[in-house]
């Protein structure tokens, strides 16, 4: 059934003065809390704003949400178990099919018996073997009876399945006063039930029956159900319950263990742990009730709004200066070098290398920012602490946002992020992700864009999404990475190339000088892009030339060991005549994973290609007409 359809069925049941739920298929409550509206009445506001889009059906609060009980009629025996326990002869009231083809039979409530019940009751059930039947919906066997529904919820039409009886239809005037014997039957059976029924499954018979003790065979499964019973009890007191049941261990035959008796009542105790709390659940949102949002720009195609992206590079190649030209952007509202204007705003800076007499404020004045809408937070002032303590992302981000809000912030930067982690190891990826993570959902909150700057490690081999200082969590979080790198052609210029966008495609690099201007120096930018890898720009010379080694040592090894396994020596010896180093031939050998094993217990090393290359090693293309002709796996020998 449709949202609308729903919606329009719930407007009309509130507008008889019921309070509406909606349901999922498995009958349960959608909503966490309904609570509030057995207090006061639902208003049709609050019945629009309910999830109706991921509802399969509607439920009606009982008492005292509103004057109604009812008795459910469970099972297709129900009837007799009613008539032959109870007698009682029940008045003709508005009537319900449910969805497992039994009867909701409706009725008021009168004042007095208010609050005389509490809870779902079940009143009468067929104990005979006929008495049972399978449940269409949950494939299990139940029990046919009749419970009484007070202080919850009932599923009504036109929830799939559920239907109103004609000859009495749910209206006005077709309910009927419960009988006053119904209500006596439902007081004397509203007996807390005990703990253990609860939390085990079990009555209070049938603690009786095991405390005595039970056989070997059965002492380890009773242990369990009453270590959580009495865990419960003695609110998770592993000690409090081991004393409880001690008792019950030496009467068992033969007696059981205290040592084992400990050692259950530990285990239960910590899936009792890993229960969540009562007042505890998943915060789940259903993505039918969110609404598609395109993604805001603060520098479109580079810097995301309510977003963290990253700026890396060596030291002294620009990147400050890079974030304080992007600052004086956005408080002078000026188009960005590529094109598209910055959107209005204030400027947060955290900055822990820069002098802000000396450094920060000479450079905005030449790149003609907007100072007045520029803040720097410098720390914060602790109670009792005559000077302000260095700011602090993990513990500070109340103080960030009060910032943000002073100034209408669209942009902060954090330079470097590494100097305001406070006591998180930079190295750990947990740490760090706890340290991101609520600074991203500020930035989601606020709509900022977060922008933090991180060096890059000496090892110019690897790959610069990998180079970021630290753990490899700074750069997963980041929604964009760019990179400022020496142009290797010219020292004077400085390349602005993306790493990573998680948001859109990469867009081109960009290239920029950093002229000086009075005391400061501001941003230059070339016109056009640049076509240089990120890569390959921050490798440097040595570096590639040293890749390039590396590869041309794989490649000797994919040819030297393609017919098949060769003793280390030759290898050694071929690589030697080819030029290749030592050194250079174990890389390429760990890289690409080559296979060494003992030839026998006196016999040398052999190499071997792994089985994924040795299959593209054997795939031969030769001359056949102009054709390419492969050779199949099956062709060479292993």
């Amino acid at each position: 059934m449709s949202a609308p359809d729903l919606l329009a069925a719930a407007l009309e049941y509130h507008s008889r003065g019921y309070t509406v739920i909606p349901v999922d298929a498995n009958k349960e409550p959608i909503i966490k809390e309904f609570k509030h509206w057995k207090e006061r009445r639902q208003t049709e506001a609050e019945v629009r704003g309910l999830p109706w889009r991921r509802a399969y059906g509607i439920a009606l609060l009982t008492w005292p949400a509103s004057d109604l009980v009812v008795l459910d009629f469970d099972g297709p025996h129900a009837e007799t178990p009613w008539r032959e326990q109870t007698g009682i002869v029940l008045p003709e009231t508005a009537t319900n099919r449910t969805g497992g083809g039994w009867t909701h039979r409706i009725f008021t409530m009168s004042k007095e018996w208010r609050g005389k019940i509490e809870r779902k009751v079940r009143l009468v059930e067929e104990s005979t073997a006929c008495g049972e039947y399978r449940d269409k919906r949950t494939g299990k066997i139940k029990t046919c009876g009749v419970d009484f529904l007070v202080n919850g919820y009932f599923v009504v039409p036109p929830t799939p399945g559920y239907s109103e009886d004609p000859d009495h239809p749910f209206e006005v005037g077709c309910f009927a006063t419960i009988p006053h014997a119904v209500l006596e039957l439902a007081r004397k059976s509203d007996h807390p039930a005990p703990t253990q029924a609860t939390d085990n499954g079990q009555d209070g018979d049938w603690f009786e029956r095991v405390w005595p003790g039970v056989p070997e065979g059965k002492r380890d499964d009773t242990a369990s159900r009453m270590a959580g019973y009495y865990l419960h009890v003695t609110q998770k007191n592993e000690e409090a319950t081991f004393r409880a049941l001690r008792l019950w261990a030496r009467q068992c035959t033969p007696p059981f263990p205290e040592a084992d008796l400990r050692k259950v009542i530990k285990s239960i105790a910590g899936r009792e742990a890993a229960k969540p709390a009562q007042d505890e659940a998943p915060d789940l949102v259903c993505l039918a009730d969110v609404t598609p949002e395109t993604v805001s720009w603060l520098w479109p195609g580079r810097f995301p709004r309510g977003k963290l992206s990253l700026i890396i590079g060596d030291p002294g190649q620009g990147k400050s200066c890079l974030t304080m030209d992007m600052a004086a952007r956005v408080s002078k509202v000026l188009e960005w070098p590529d094109g598209g204007q910055a959107p209005s705003g204030g400027v947060v800076l955290l900055t822990a290398e820069d002098g802000l007499a000396d450094t920060i404020r000479p450079r905005l004045d030449a790149m003609g920012a907007a100072v007045a809408r520029v803040v720097a937070l410098r720390g914060v002032k602790r109670s009792g602490e005559a000077t302000p303590a260095p700011f602090r992302l993990a513990e500070d981000l109340a103080h960030l946002e009060t910032a943000i809000k002073s100034v209408g912030a669209v942009l902060v930067v954090v330079d470097p992020v590494s100097a305001y982690l406070g006591k998180a190891d930079s190295y750990k990826d947990a740490e760090v992700r706890g340290v991101l993570a609520p600074l991203a959902a500020l930035a989601e909150r606020t709509g900022v864009t977060v922008v933090a700057v991180m060096h890059l490690t000496k090892d110019a081999q690897r790959k610069v999404l990998y180079r970021a200082q630290a753990s490899i969590a700074f750069v997963a979080a980041a929604r964009a990475v760019f990179a400022v790198a020496e142009d290797p052609e010219n020292p004077e210029r400085r390349l602005f190339l993306p790493v990573k966008n998680n948001l859109g495609p990469k867009p081109p690099g960009l290239a920029f000088r950093l002229v000086p201007a009075g005391d400061g120096a501001r941003v230059e930018w070339d016109a056009g892009p640049v076509t240089v890898d990120a890569d390959a720009a921050l490798a440097g010379p040595e570096a590639a030339q040293e890749r390039g080694e590396l590869e041309e040592a794989e490649d000797f090894l994919k040819d030297t060991l393609a017919a098949g396994p060769v003793a280390a020596k030759e290898v050694f010896r071929q690589a030697r005549a080819a030029g290749i180093a030592p050194r250079t031939l174990n890389r390429a050998k760990q890289r690409l994973g080559v296979i060494a094993k003992k030839d026998g217990f006196k016999g040398g090393w052999i190499w071997s290609l792994p089985p994924k290359i040795a299959n593209i090693a054997n795939l031969s293309i030769g001359d056949n007409g102009g054709k390419a002709t492969l050779a199949t796996f099956a062709d060479w020998k292993r």
